[in-house]
């Protein structure tokens, strides 16, 4: 695909192997340089004074933004042994951690602009569909043939997003006669007028830096920090930290992020599948489960989730559910488990009415988008990377390429040519004469 692009972009031809080993050449110098920016950035936070002020750092850009946020989450790719023959050996699966730095836009409000569930979150079909999608990514059972026939978590959650916006857009307009709207910064006209779209209640985003590695969560919350850092995050007046209930995501969080004033909100749609599961668990039958789900989703979207631990404590008694050790899966109580021990490891991350007034995300929906576009280049029924320095390098080209700050085309733009040939002496067209035209 690559040669091909080549071929009928820029009139190019260069087969395949070749295209595939200058695109790995340059994802090891993208990378080598982000390794140099990341522990350059540690060690002057090292050498910092533990009780110095929280200064803006050099590196933070004049126009610092207003809302940011941090989002975190992973992914699985096809690896094969590296230095092997032609063809595949060893296949295996190896998972690969992502994130985004995001500038926004947004509003502050004095009482929750959102304060009712959004409809897609009461919608029994579509909750179960994603409550499937969701059990299937978390359980790692999808294999090649799944993925083709089954509706990616990505693609859903990008559905759900647009499903939102279209009811916000419908209820900010049915209700600008009734109400005044609040006094807006100056940049909110300038960002409806330059987008030519009707102004919308939830962030909206202005930029978004992205990275990857398969050298595990703490070197993606590295470079997450040495990446904030640089666009400014650090010194917004208002920013978040996203995630599901990964252990080594809020472990990220606790070590590079907390310090920094960053608020830790928990994704309200992996929230929403223990919910689900948990009701179904405890109901009498499917109707009856959906009426607990209904109520506990509303509770928790309220900000209501220490009534709602309480609540499944009792059903935990009620059914003997033990504290000390995991049941199996296949026990029917497993459910109720997990979504008491998930609810309590999590409880201070679910006030989401705060996080509405705030003007920032309750959903992850940045970061699962992101790993989608991340799939449609490394994930595919024949797509098997070198593990690890192919892999590694095609990651962090489709990283650059994805950032939406141009550091793909600066890099190119930047790098050196062949050290053995001169750019002034390549042979040039000479110019028609006048009198010859």
């Amino acid at each position: 695909m690559g040669a091909k692009s080549l071929h009928e972009l820029a009139e190019w031809k260069l087969n395949a192997t070749r295209v595939s080993e200058l695109t790995l050449q340059a994802g090891k110098e993208m990378k080598a340089q982000q390794s140099a920016r990341v522990e350059a950035y540690h060690q002057q936070q090292a050498n910092r004074s533990l009780t110095a002020p929280n200064e803006t750092s050099p590196e933070a850009p004049p126009n610092l933004p207003q809302v940011g946020v941090v989002e975190m989450d992973g992914g699985r790719i096809r690896m094969r042994q590296e230095n092997s023959p032609r063809g595949v050996t060893a296949p295996h699966w190896r998972e690969f951690q992502a994130g985004c730095v995001v500038r926004l836009h947004s509003e502050q409000s004095d009482v929750d602009p959102r304060p009712e569930v959004p409809r897609l979150f009461l919608s029994r079909p579509r909750v179960h569909k994603l409550v499937s999608q969701l059990h299937r990514q978390r359980s790692g059972t999808s294999s090649a043939t799944d993925e083709e026939e089954q509706e990616s978590i990505g693609e859903l959650l990008a559905e759900a997003k647009l499903a939102e916006n279209k009811l916000e857009t419908t209820a900010a307009s049915s209700s600008a006669a009734e109400q005044p709207s609040p006094e807006a910064d100056p940049t909110t006209s300038s960002i409806a007028e330059a987008s030519g779209k009707k102004k919308r209640r939830g962030p909206v985003r202005l930029q978004r830096t992205c990275v990857a590695t398969l050298e595990g969560a703490d070197a993606c919350g590295r470079i997450l920090a040495a990446e904030s850092a640089q666009r400014g995050l650090d010194q917004a007046r208002r920013k978040g930290f996203v995630g599901d209930g990964q252990g080594s995501i809020w472990s990220v969080f606790k070590q590079y992020f907390e310090r920094l004033g960053y608020v830790p909100i928990l994704d309200f749609i992996h929230l929403l599948s223990y919910v689900y599961a948990l009701a179904m668990a405890v109901g009498h039958d499917g109707d009856d489960g959906w009426r607990l789900h209904v109520k506990w989703i509303t509770m928790l979207w309220s900000g209501q989730g220490k009534e709602v631990l309480a609540e499944w404590r009792e059903w935990g008694a009620k059914f003997q559910v033990p504290s000390d050790h995991a049941l199996p899966d296949n026990d029917p109580r497993r459910p109720i488990q997990r979504g008491i021990t998930y609810l309590e490891n999590n409880l201070n991350r679910v006030d989401y009415p705060r996080y509405r007034r705030l003007g920032l995300p309750v959903t992850s929906t940045l970061m699962e988008s992101l790993v989608k576009e991340f799939n449609a280049r490394v994930k595919g029924t024949e797509k098997f990377w070198n593990d690890p320095q192919g892999a590694e390098a095609i990651l962090t080209v489709r990283a650059s390429l994805l950032s939406e700050d141009d550091r793909f085309n600066e890099f190119f733009a930047s790098r050196p040519g062949c050290r053995y040939r001169r750019r002034s002496t390549l042979q040039q067209k000479p110019a028609v004469p006048a009198a010859a035209a």
